[in-house]
């Protein structure tokens, strides 16, 4: 029987320094053992799974990701796997900033599956509105920006 050994590494807050996206280079050397010991490490993040991407080869790590909080497995720089629709959560947008003044798109690697927004509006709110109009969709707070993200089961 195979047994797959691999680590699921989230980026910030975790291997950075202090939340401030410096990568703790201790810490991303104990990574690259790991992977010589036979362990695939997977960076699994909020993040652009591109960004986790170019971490993995710049880093010495496996060389794939997982990012937009679970909406896309990058494998390579042109191979990725949606896993969520960009376009329902762009019908999310549309919604919020016809009940929010002050809505307003954060500036981040672009993504493909999910909308990224500053933290300017009432959370609560909004989820409310999402519901409310039978959208299949999630406001996160990352405390960095709020996602908007379809849900899954």
């Amino acid at each position: 029987m195979n047994t797959i050994k691999l680590f699921a590494i989230d980026i910030d807050g975790t291997i950075t320094i202090n939340g401030d996206g410096a990568v703790n280079l201790e810490s991303l050397s104990k990574l690259r053992y790991l992977v010589k010991l036979g362990y695939k490490i997977v960076y699994v993040t909020g993040r652009s799974s591109l960004e986790a991407f170019a971490l993995s080869i710049f880093g010495g790590t496996t060389k794939i990701s997982i990012g937009e909080n679970g909406g896309v497995i990058t494998k390579s720089p042109t191979e990725h796997i949606l896993l969520a629709n960009k376009e329902k959560c762009m019908q999310g947008y549309f919604l919020l900033e016809k009940e929010f003044d002050d809505i307003e798109n954060k500036q981040v690697f672009p993504r493909m599956t999910e909308v990224v927004l500053s933290r300017t509006f009432d959370i609560n709110k909004g989820n409310k509105i999402l519901r409310e109009n039978n959208l299949d969709l999630i406001l996160v707070d990352s405390n960095y920006a709020f996602h908007i993200n379809e849900k899954k089961n």
